[in-house]
């Protein structure tokens, strides 16, 4: 069995779709100067997350443009989040606006049974229920993660609509 890939290995799991700017970064953020300088507090909120689901993330952000996924495990790495909790990032589609790309990677991904969207935008169509908005001047909070959290612990009834 440790031949198989993450992906299998996350069957019937739960994703969190990832954006950096606005989430991660904001203008305002004390940057944690290690790559990327993604903020100190944001970072402590994601963490927040990640200790209290078991979850994967996948990025969305415009990042994931040109790099490898194991470029954003190691930058998650240096922040002290387990590499591993990386799985994926959504695929580029020309055009398309965020959501119609998350749609597509669960498509692709079909025993995900669970999911929240950390975003600071809200163009994600179908998928909107899912979304924790974060104030792009503010970046993730406390109470961000907690709403993540919450939503975490919500069923997701919409599986029968995408496939």
């Amino acid at each position: 069995m440790s031949n198989l890939s993450p992906l299998y290995k996350t069957m019937n799991s739960k994703i969190l779709f990832l954006d950096f700017d606005g989430v991660l970064i904001t203008h305002e953020s004390e940057p944690a100067r290690l790559p990327l300088g993604l903020g100190k507090n944001e970072m402590r909120s994601l963490k927040k997350i990640l200790a209290a689901v078991n979850c994967k993330i996948v990025v969305t952000s415009t990042f994931r443009v040109g790099k490898p996924i194991v470029w954003f495990r190691e930058l998650f790495g240096a922040y002290n989040i387990e590499p591993e909790r990386v799985l994926d990032s959504t695929p580029v589609i020309k055009d398309a606006k965020r959501g119609v790309e998350i749609d597509a990677w669960l498509k692709s991904h079909t025993k995900v049974r669970n999911f929240v969207i950390l975003d600071d935008t809200a163009d994600l169509g179908m998928h909107e229920d899912r979304l924790i908005r974060v104030d792009f001047n503010v970046g993730l909070t406390s109470a961000d993660a907690d709403k993540a959290i919450k939503m975490f612990g919500q069923a997701w009834s919409g599986r029968n609509s995408h496939n």
